[in-house]
């Protein structure tokens, strides 16, 4: 190995003791030749680790079920070529379209009854079960297609908690809630019952009055 490269990947050093210089890299918005121009941009600019994948899902699962992974593995090779480690990410933060045409009722729903459409990042429920499954089903495709590859060292697990939206106001959300203030607090959330000591005015007698809380 060039010692050069070496250096630069932290080869040969003791693990724990490197301190990587690098960011996030989106190459799906570029053609192949811009991707071979950045990677030389980033050997120039001694970049040593760059995150990939974050906003990958459209293109790594164009339909439901059908996965492509053509031009990542073109990316990958790229990178690893210029001793250039990789951060994967799961994509779990960016849903395809066709996932939100499938699933509409998985779109977040704000306080104040807006609700949140694709074109954006984290506007899905949390608690959507369709979006937990669709989001399994991405995230083990690509570990599993890149198992064993020594150019990917770590693990990026989502991306950007909370950002734009993180609390859903859905039915769902809303019953997730109930069950968690119940396990939480250790109170009935049966209807016709309300914990003790709470203030008429901020709770109902019936569970399904105990709500998200919003602007009021």
């Amino acid at each position: 190995m060039d010692e050069s490269k070496a250096d630069r990947t932290g080869q040969d050093r003791i693990p724990g003791t490197v301190i990587h210089f690098g960011a996030d890299y989106n190459p799906e918005q570029w053609e192949p030749e811009v991707w071979r121009e950045d990677v030389r941009l980033m050997q120039q600019a001694g970049v040593t680790m760059v995150s990939l994948g974050i906003w990958s899902w459209a293109l790594l699962e164009p339909e439901p079920g059908r996965f492509d992974f053509t031009w990542f593995d073109e990316i990958v090779g790229l990178l690893k070529d210029a001793g250039i480690e990789i951060d994967l990410a799961t994509p779990t933060a960016a849903p395809p379209a066709w996932f939100y045409r499938q699933h509409p009722e998985a779109r977040l729903l704000e306080a104040d009854g807006r609700v949140r459409y694709n074109g954006s990042r984290g506007i899905c429920c949390p608690h959507s079960p369709a979006y937990a499954e669709a989001c399994a089903r991405i995230t083990e495709a690509i570990f599993s297609h890149v198992a064993g590859d020594p150019g990917i060292v770590m693990g990026h697990v989502h991306n950007e908690y909370g950002a734009p939206g993180g609390d859903c106001h859905c039915e769902t959300s809303q019953q997730a809630f109930r069950s968690w203030l119940g396990a939480r607090y250790a109170f009935s959330t049966a209807p016709g019952e309300q914990p003790s000591g709470a203030r008429p005015t901020a709770t109902g007698r019936r569970s399904e009055r105990h709500v998200i809380p919003g602007p009021t």
